[in-house]
């Protein structure tokens, strides 16, 4: 809660205290005058002789207890009135905390006790219009954990919720004075940052939480990596809340895309690429509902004997508008929809329908997104896929990324056993491009490398890759893992792998991906114009 808003509720408070303490006085002060007028009075005037007198003529009557209780009765009114009066003053206290209790409940999250949305939606109005009066210059910052739908399904709710809260606690500690920070629902935070003439200020914060939240999190013996994304709009002219905080929702969106762990200003041509974005995501469920998806199959190649080995199993789509679409431009969209799953299990059971009629010696890799990578379901996906198809285990080839069995080591390698112990090979994807290391090789039971596109297409030029290539292929034979390259694209590339030692190759000059049909063709001898075109 801001300052302003603090002290406008802390003098509310004052004053009505100060009304019912003033009321309370006043009542008592009337009542204590009255009751020292009644005395002096029945005092002057022999009041109560002359009634003692009065009654003893007509004891009969029974007015001994009147006289005591018309004594006693102004005392008494007071004592009343005196306890009615603290009665009404604890009552209203009461009242005072029901509506603060309330107001909290309407204006706070429930779970990280922080601002919500419609607190900081008043609050960003205010700060727009003191911004306007003052000329000066309000930045929101729109923030979303990375992965914490995956982390949620890993770990479980209560994990999850612990995260949210130790997050909120971490933001409370970055804030200054008049900064205002809330939790808007889910995973997504929300900060008003005011008085910033320039978008350095509100970088080098924006940098400060994302330094803070890619520290891990120790919750219930687990240690989580999250990371946050965030997107940043300033507005030092008039402009509406929900365009502000749409802007930098916007600008949020464009970080995540871009990898996730950064920060991104908004610039007005964002707007154009979200909807685009967003129109990708509709016509990716569409095509998922009429079966417009389709696995190809790239060759994979033995580099010793040129001989084919099997194939990797690429997903493509037939764009009504755009043609044929790769992976690489839609799966981002499945991940960030929540389609991956659903998608990624589709894929794996057919490629192992379309290896079930090759060859008994042809192998079929299948990529394995992160999200995939559910400890307690993946093995049984994986069986079932099998099982459907009849294909044997050892034929089958799962792809991991380093930055996926990083996620969790000790849960991730746990699976991996469980994998082999089904019997299905298990591949280091994509190795050299990102912060994948050799250990990686020694800590996780990988029976293959495939060494990165972006190293391959550096070579013959780059000694630095060449001897990433060396190393990799000498720790990996000590260790009995096999070595492949992707992205061979020209004959010199083809030459200079094979002499550094790499066993399986694939790339644009051995066989482009190839359907299911034609991928039958290639294996049979038939010629087919797609193979190597």
């Amino acid at each position: 809660m801001s300052h302003s808003a603090q002290g406008r509720a802390g003098r509310e408070a004052s004053l009505q205290s100060l009304f019912h303490s003033m009321f309370l006085k006043r009542t008592l002060i009337k009542l204590a005058v009255f009751a020292v007028i009644w005395l002096l009075l029945a005092s002057q005037f022999e009041f109560f002789e002359h009634f003692t007198l009065w009654v003893e003529q007509y004891r009969q009557f029974g007015l001994g207890a009147f006289i005591s209780l018309l004594f006693v009765l102004p005392f008494a009114l007071v004592a009343l009135s005196w306890r009615r009066l603290s009665q009404m003053n604890i009552m209203l206290k009461a009242g005072e905390r029901d509506k603060a209790a309330m107001y909290k409940l309407a204006m706070h999250d429930a779970l990280t006790a922080l601002p919500n949305r419609l607190y900081f939606s008043q609050q960003l109005e205010t700060a727009l219009q003191h911004a306007g009066d003052n000329d000066a210059c309000v930045a929101v910052l729109m923030m979303d954990l990375n992965k914490f739908k995956q982390i949620n399904d890993a770990y479980g709710h209560i994990v999850g919720d612990e995260l949210l809260v130790a997050t909120a606690g971490r933001l409370k500690h970055l804030l200054r004075m008049h900064d205002t920070i809330a939790r808007l629902g889910g995973d997504e935070f929300a900060l008003i940052h005011v008085g910033g003439q320039e978008p350095d200020e509100a970088s080098a914060l924006a940098s400060r939480i994302i330094k803070a939240m890619s520290e891990p999190y120790h919750i219930r013996g687990q240690q989580i990596l999250a990371g946050v994304s965030i997107g940043i709009a300033m507005s030092n002219h008039d402009i509406e809340p929900v365009d502000l905080l749409r802007a930098a929702d916007t600008a949020m969106y464009r970080a995540k895309m871009d990898g996730g762990s950064t920060f991104c200003f908004f610039d007005t041509r964002m707007d154009e690429q979200l909807k685009q974005r967003q129109l990708l995501e509709r016509d990716l469920r569409k095509a998922m509902a009429q079966d417009l998806l389709e696995p190809y199959y790239q060759p994979v190649f033995d580099l010793k004997n040129s001989q084919l080995q099997g194939f990797e199993a690429l997903l493509r789509w037939r764009h009504q508008r755009e043609g044929m679409v790769s992976s690489q431009e839609f799966m981002p969209v499945a991940e960030d929809a929540g389609l991956i799953q659903a998608l990624g299990d589709w894929v794996l059971k057919q490629a192992c329908m379309a290896a079930r009629d090759w060859p008994e010696e042809t192998s079929i890799a299948v990529n394995i997104s992160a999200q995939q990578l559910k400890p307690d379901t993946f093995c049984q996906t994986v069986l079932e896929a099998l099982q459907e198809s009849g294909l044997e285990p050892g034929r089958l080839e799962i792809e991991l990324t380093a930055k996926t069995v990083q996620q969790d080591p000790p849960k991730v390698r746990a699976m991996m056993h469980d994998l082999k112990h089904i019997g299905v090979s298990l591949v280091l994807d994509d190795f050299g491009n990102g912060n994948a290391c050799l250990t990686i090789l020694r800590d996780f039971p990988f029976d293959k490398v495939k060494i990165a596109r972006a190293c391959v297409g550096t070579l013959p030029g780059s000694e630095a890759n060449k001897a990433l290539i060396q190393s990799v292929v000498g720790m990996s034979g000590s260790l009995g893992v096999q070595v492949a390259v992707v992205g061979i694209e020209d004959e010199v590339q083809l030459s200079v792998v094979k002499s550094l030692g790499c066993q399986y190759g694939q790339g644009f000059l051995l066989g482009h991906p190839l359907s299911r049909h034609a991928a039958g063709r290639l294996l049979v001898g038939l010629p087919d114009k797609a193979v190597g075109s």
